[in-house]
């Protein structure tokens, strides 16, 4: 049977300062061929990134000239008229220069809209969105002001929302616009923290970035990044999770090591910790099998009984036979031994096309897309079921 593709896009959005590239580009080879990355770039703050977000620095040296000038000018003025016309010129230029920086700010978040729009209708799915810094607030923004914007996952790197977003607005009962949120606090982010001090003129800024989002019935908090979400392996799920990270306000790149252990496969749906020890199973077992020891078959039996929660909970094992018995007729009157050969066949079809999918992505995008698709534990155990099934005939 043919897989379909889905051409998913992910948003890409950058910060001030930066046009993106230095991380844009690493994580775009990443998410490939699962998603089709789309950069979002704006120039609006590129240069004096943070001067423009207090005010308008051009309007700001403009005025500054005209009261040197006027300065000047009323040179012959008694003191009592000169300096209060001067002053005037002065706080009536900063205050211009502050109203206008809220224009440039707009004119980013409508940057914004119009790049999402033709990505969302492209592939039929709401983008997934990956933003840093300034990017985050454009996302935050965006959904406030346009609501036609609706959003897949959305990861966040030193966030600059306030810790006091309002998510729920976005999680309706009937009208679902974010689907989940994974919120990345980045312990030594100063940067963040400045942003709250931004706060006090706009009220948009905030230190999500360090402080999380407000706890709540929609917001969890993961200490550790290894691990799982304590609060919704005990029954009660969140959409939205603050994570706890050592890091800096650009320290969420380099090497691209977030994107491939943590963003990847929260942008797939699965858990970021219960997606590395699957795939370090994987490995173990194609370990076991070039030490020709004997041990391939322990390794084996640890992955077969690996719970799949992005299925059922059950073993892989388990569900593996589950799947070859309703596609195999006859499969339940077979010796005990047979059907659990067919099974342990399928949890090897299974770790070698996790193996080969690795293996081939390092290629980058000379890579074969199908075997690299087989990353996808979904899409791995789709095919180790359809080689079981065609090893024994049907």
């Amino acid at each position: 049977m043919p897989e379909q593709l889905i051409e998913h896009r992910v948003i890409l959005v950058h910060g001030i300062r930066t046009d993106g590239r230095k991380w844009t580009r690493p994580a775009s080879s990443l998410l490939w061929p699962f998603f089709t990355p789309v950069p979002l770039r704006y120039p609006h703050f590129r240069y004096l990134g943070a001067v423009k977000l207090v005010c308008e620095p051009w309007i700001v040296a403009g005025v500054l000239a005209t009261a040197a000038v006027l300065f000047w000018l009323t040179a012959g003025w008694s003191s009592f008229l000169r300096v209060p016309l001067v002053a005037a010129t002065i706080t009536a230029g900063v205050a211009i220069a502050v109203r206008a920086r809220t224009l440039r700010l707009h004119a980013a978040v409508v940057r914004f809209v119009e790049r999402y729009g033709p990505e969302a209708s492209a592939s039929g799915w709401p983008p997934h969105i990956i933003a840093h810094s300034l990017g985050t607030l454009l996302t935050g923004t965006a959904l406030e002001q346009y609501p036609g914007v609706s959003v897949g996952k959305v990861v966040l790197c030193g966030c600059v929302l306030p810790s006091s977003f309002d998510w729920s607005q976005y999680f309706g009962k009937r009208i679902r616009r974010v689907e989940s949120v994974r919120n990345e606090i980045g312990s030594r982010d100063w940067v963040t923290r400045a942003a709250g001090w931004l706060s006090r003129w706009d009220g948009r800024f905030g230190h999500a970035g360090t402080s999380g989002f407000t706890a709540g019935p929609l917001v969890h908090s993961i200490e550790d990044p290894l691990e799982s979400c304590n609060t919704c392996t005990g029954g009660g799920t969140a959409p939205i999770h603050n994570v706890m990270l050592p890091f800096g306000h650009s320290d969420f790149f380099p090497g691209g090591v977030q994107c491939a252990r943590f963003w990847l496969p929260f942008l797939l749906g699965y858990d970021p910790p219960e997606f590395f020890v699957l795939m370090q199973l994987c490995i173990d077992s194609a370990e076991a099998e070039s030490k020709a020891d004997g041990s391939l078959a322990k390794a084996e039996n640890r992955l077969g009984k690996y719970p799949c929660s992005w299925r059922s909970g059950r073993p892989l094992a388990a569900e593996l036979q589950k799947e070859i018995r309703a596609e195999l007729s006859g499969f339940a009157t077979l010796p005990l031994e047979s059907r659990r050969t067919l099974v342990r066949f399928a949890v090897g079809m299974f770790w070698r096309g996790v193996v080969a999918a690795q293996t081939e992505r390092q290629r980058g995008r000379r890579a074969d897309r199908r075997i690299a698709l087989g990353l996808n534990p979904t899409t791995a155990f789709r095919r180790a079921v359809l080689e079981t099934l065609e090893a024994v005939g049907k």
